[in-house]
């Protein structure tokens, strides 16, 4: 059977299979057509929003900021430490989170626990950082004082 015979024979249902084929082609590409949607401006959170309780954002100036901030992208963690003098280094803090300013992207502030703020309030500004990997464990504070038990004893002699 050559091709004018088979086309003779099968006219019909091959005119309607192309019409249905037609049909179905101009179905889907109409329907993944979209129009333009006019995306409303996004109202980004305060920053002061999404502190979680009990912490602070506490900003720091460091000797590297420049290299930290060339490095890390809005957050990062970070070991702490500082300078003393005879060039020795002392650990401050320990996988400390630090964010970006929105703002004013030459700025740093560190999340930390609220009573520990007064420690890095008392320290001096000859501060460097490390940075660490993003999963490392929470924020250790090695310059916390030990708490100790102690044993008072009144007698009677």
């Amino acid at each position: 059977m050559s091709i004018k015979e088979y086309l003779k024979k099968y006219d019909k249902q091959i005119l309607i299979a192309c019409i249905l084929t037609v049909l179905a082609l101009q179905l889907i590409f109409n329907s993944t057509k979209t129009e333009p949607i006019e995306l409303e401006r996004v109202n980004l959170l305060e920053i002061d929003t999404i502190i979680p309780a009990g912490h602070s954002l506490f900003p720091l100036e460091l000797t590297n900021q420049e290299s930290i901030l060339s490095m890390i992208g809005d957050f990062g963690v970070i070991d702490l430490y500082r300078f003393i003098p005879n060039n020795k280094k002392i650990l401050i803090a320990e996988n400390l989170k630090i964010f970006k300013s929105r703002k004013n992207e030459n700025l740093l502030y560190a999340l930390v626990f609220d009573d520990q703020t007064h420690k890095f309030i008392s320290l001096d500004q000859k501060m460097f950082a490390v940075i660490k990997n993003r999963k490392s464990p929470a924020i250790k504070m090695p310059m916390s004082p030990k708490k100790t038990k102690r044993v008072i004893t009144i007698g009677v002699e």
